[in-house]
C-alpha cells in the first residue's frame, strides 16, 4: 500500500510538471509578434501591369500552347487558370494541377537528339553533322517558331501572381527545347556562312531575355532568363574561336551584343522580395489551413498552439534582408555581405531547432531554410561570363594571339569575378581563359581558340 501509494504520488507529481509545462508554452505562444512593417509592405505590393495584348510574357508561357491556337491566346488562358489555382493551393496549402496542360502540344523531339543540348560544343557539334542540325531543327519547327513569337514583342513583364504561395503551380513549357534549338540555328547559319543572319538571331535573343529580366519578379522566371544569356555569350565565346575572321569583321555588331546589364537587369532585389512574399503568404495560412482529421492531420492540430507564423516570418527576413542588402554593394563590401549571411545561415544550420517560444517555427526555420546565396553566384557568373566574352572580342580585334602577350593582356585588364574576387586565369596550353576554382565545385572558363 505505501509502495502504491509513493507511485501515485510520483505520478500525480509527474502530471503536474507536465500540465505545467504545457500551461507555460501555452502562455508564452499565446500571442504572437507584430509582422515587420518592410515585410507587410512586400505582401501589399501590386506593380501596374501593362496591356495583354502588348506583352510578351503570355506569348512565351504560351509556346506549349496547340499549334491551332497562337501561343499569346493559350498563354492568357494559361495564366487565367493559374491565378485560380494559386488562390485553392493557397488555402489547402496542396498542390492543384492545371487542367490546361491536357491540351499542351506533345514534343516528339527529345533534348538529348538537338545537336546544341550541350551548349559548350553547340558549334563543335553542328559543324561536324550539319545534316543532325537541319534534321532536329525540322522536328522541332513548330517550338522554334512559337517561342520566336515572344521575341517580337517590344514588351516584357511577368504578370502578377496575388496569391501564389509554396503550392502553386509552376509554369512548364518547352522552355528546355526552345534554347537548345535557338542555339543550333544561330550555330548552323555560322556554318553556313550566313554571319550578318545569325548575329541578327542572336541579337534579338538577347535583347529579350534582358528585358525578360528586368520584367521578372520571381527568383524562377530571373533565373530562366539568366541562364538563356548565359547560353548566349557562350555561344558569342565559340563563334569568336571558330569563325574568328568573319567575327573581327563584325567586331562592333558583336560589341553591341556584349553591352554592360542595365542596372536592373543585374539585381537580384525583385527576386528576393518575391521569394518573401511568398514563403510569408504560406507560412501565415499554415497556422489557418483547415485540417482533415481523417488523413492523419490531428498532430499538426495539436502543434498549431506552438506555432507563431509572424514571428517565423519576422525570423527568415532578418535573414534575407542580409542578402537583399548586398545587391545594393559591390566588389569587397558586397563579398564581406555575403560572407556575413553564410555565416548566419550556418550558424541556423548548427543550432538544435527548439526554443520554448515558438519552438514549431524554429524547426521549420532550421529544416526548411533555402540557401538563396547561390543563386547571386549564379547571377555573378552571368557577369563574368558577358566580362570574359568582351575580353575575348578585344583580343580578337587587337590580334593578339601570343600565350605571353595575352598572359599579360589579362592582368591588365583585372578580369575579377564578383562573386569571390578571384582574378581570370589564362591556361596557355588549353588556350582557356576563366576561373576554375567558383563555389561548389563550378567553373567559369572560355576556350579561345587560336585567334
Amino acid at each position: 500500500m505505501k509502495l502504491r501509494s509513493v507511485l501515485l504520488s510520483i505520478m500525480g507529481w509527474l502530471f503536474a510538471l507536465v500540465f505545467v509545462v504545457l500551461l507555460i508554452l501555452v502562455i508564452v505562444n499565446f500571442i504572437d509578434d507584430d509582422l515587420n512593417p518592410e515585410i507587410q509592405a512586400i505582401l501589399d505590393e501590386k506593380p501596374a501591369q501593362i496591356a495583354k495584348g502588348e506583352n510578351g510574357y503570355f506569348a512565351w508561357i504560351g509556346m506549349a500552347g496547340p499549334e491551332n491556337e497562337a501561343p499569346q491566346a493559350w498563354g492568357e488562358r494559361l495564366f487565367q487558370e493559374v491565378l485560380a489555382t494559386d488562390k485553392k493551393a493557397l488555402e489547402t496549402q496542396k498542390a492543384v494541377e492545371l487542367s490546361l496542360y491536357k491540351s499542351k502540344r506533345q514534343e516528339t523531339l527529345k533534348r538529348d537528339k538537338i545537336p546544341c543540348h550541350k551548349i559548350e560544343t553547340c558549334l563543335q557539334a553542328v559543324a561536324a553533322d550539319p545534316k543532325a542540325a537541319e534534321e532536329a531543327m525540322q522536328q522541332g519547327r513548330v517550338t522554334l517558331a512559337r517561342g520566336d513569337e515572344a521575341l517580337r514583342f517590344a514588351a516584357y513583364q511577368e504578370a502578377w501572381r496575388p496569391q501564389a504561395s509554396l503550392h502553386s503551380a509552376m509554369i512548364n513549357n518547352h522552355f528546355t527545347l526552345w534554347t537548345p534549338l535557338a542555339a543550333t540555328r544561330f550555330a548552323l547559319k555560322a556554318e553556313k556562312g550566313e554571319q550578318d543572319e545569325a548575329l541578327a538571331d542572336l541579337g534579338r535573343e538577347i535583347a529579350f531575355h534582358t528585358r525578360q529580366i528586368q520584367g521578372a519578379h520571381t527568383l524562377i522566371e530571373t533565373l530562366v532568363a539568366q541562364n538563356n544569356l548565359l547560353t548566349r555569350y557562350q555561344l558569342l565565346s565559340q563563334y569568336l574561336a571558330h569563325h574568328p575572321q568573319p567575327a573581327k569583321a563584325r567586331a562592333e555588331k558583336i560589341a553591341m551584343l556584349l553591352a554592360p546589364f542595365p542596372a536592373d537587369a543585374a539585381s537580384l532585389k525583385p527576386a528576393m522580395r518575391s521569394e518573401v512574399r511568398v514563403i510569408s503568404r504560406s507560412l501565415l495560412h499554415l497556422k489557418v489551413v483547415p485540417i482533415d482529421f481523417y488523413s492523419g492531420q490531428f498532430p499538426e492540430l495539436l502543434l498549431r498552439p506552438f506555432y507563431l507564423p509572424k514571428a517565423t516570418i519576422n525570423q527568415i527576413y532578418q535573414w534575407q534582408k542580409v542578402l537583399m542588402d548586398a545587391d545594393d554593394k559591390s566588389g569587397d563590401e558586397y563579398r564581406r555581405q555575403l560572407a556575413e549571411y553564410r555565416k548566419l545561415l550556418g550558424d541556423n544550420n548548427e543550432q538544435i531547432p527548439f526554443a520554448v517560444r515558438n519552438p514549431v517555427g524554429h524547426i521549420l526555420n532550421r529544416i526548411a531554410m533555402p540557401d538563396f546565396g547561390r543563386y547571386f553566384l549564379r547571377r555573378d557568373n552571368l557577369l563574368a561570363m558577358r566580362a570574359l566574352v568582351a575580353f575575348q572580342l578585344d583580343l580578337l580585334k587587337s590580334g593578339t594571339s601570343q600565350p605571353e602577350a595575352i598572359g599579360k593582356a589579362i592582368e591588365n585588364a583585372k578580369l575579377i569575378h564578383p562573386h569571390t574576387g578571384d582574378k581570370a586565369k589564362w591556361d596557355a596550353e588549353k588556350r582557356t581563359i576563366g576561373y576554375s576554382d567558383l563555389p561548389e565545385g563550378k567553373e567559369l572558363v572560355i576556350h579561345i581558340g587560336k585567334l
